[in-house]
């Protein structure tokens, strides 16, 4: 079923209204009428199925039939500090990072990144990234939309990180192959925390320099093996494996409770 993340003030009670673009996609490309019914997500996490009474221009009513509270957000607080790749390969890493549970994306300017945005092309595609990451929501039925963060750079995203105060790893080509580098054994010192954050490079990876910046910075270097991979396959494996040993994959017999109206 079709699913929307809308603002709260759209709901009163059981009476829903949806207007421009969402009630344009829902009208004119799904076209759903009345007596169909779609989902919607607020930012509360609580999920509502909501059946149509009224379709009017871009303008949708309807009323809510059910309330469903899911828990399908990670239990662990992942960001990825990603160097901003050519072509639609950050896009890719974007949507894949969503669907494994990142809860935030911070793409960095490293020195050997390709892409360099002036203001007036970040900010448009910051917009359309930040599209992305809510698709991928919707498709991969989380509670929440993952934010994707202004353009930092190397420098910078250390400083942001330091000031987080949570723990940290860097994937540099020279930790390939490096026994005390191993993510698993690196992860295995890291059980219980409920946040990380996972600095990935460019094409080309990370330089000497920033390596070493990084890691007296306080990052703990960690390898995904002995091969060199390209950069977005780094990205997906990173937190794929970090989101598997750190957090609850499978926890003990979720419950969802819901309240047909």
């Amino acid at each position: 079923m079709t699913r929307l993340f809308i603002p709260e003030n759209n709901i009163r009670g059981d009476y829903v209204r949806i207007q421009g673009e969402d009630a344009h996609y829902l009208t004119h490309v799904l076209r759903l009428k009345v007596g169909d019914s779609f989902q919607v997500i607020v930012p509360t996490a609580t999920e509502y199925t909501v059946l149509i009474g009224q379709v009017s221009g871009d303008c949708i009513e309807g009323r809510v039939t059910q309330v469903l509270e899911r828990d399908t957000e990670p239990h662990l607080a992942l960001t990825l500090y990603q160097a901003i790749l050519k072509g639609k390969n950050f896009s890719l890493i974007i949507q894949k990072a969503v669907e494994l549970g990142v809860g935030i994306i911070m793409p960095m300017i490293t020195h050997r990144t390709v892409v360099r945005l002036p203001p007036r092309a970040a900010s448009h595609h910051r917009q359309r990234w930040q599209r992305i990451a809510e698709q991928a929501a919707q498709q991969s039925e989380r509670m929440s939309v993952p934010q994707v963060e202004k353009s930092l750079s190397f420098q910078h995203a250390l400083e942001y990180w330091q000031a987080s105060g949570t723990p940290g790893l860097i994937f540099a080509a020279r930790a390939a192959g490096n026994e005390s580098c191993n993510l698993r054994d690196v992860l295995s010192q890291l059980r219980g925390t409920n946040s990380l954050a996972l600095f990935v490079g460019p094409e080309g990876g990370f330089s000497a320099e920033e390596t070493h910046d990084a890691v007296s910075a306080g990052l703990r270097e960690a390898s995904l093996g002995r091969r060199i991979l390209r950069a977005e396959t780094a990205a997906v494996l990173a937190c794929g494996l970090c989101m598997y040993e750190l957090d609850e994959l499978i926890p003990p017999d979720p419950t969802e409770a819901s309240v047909d109206q």
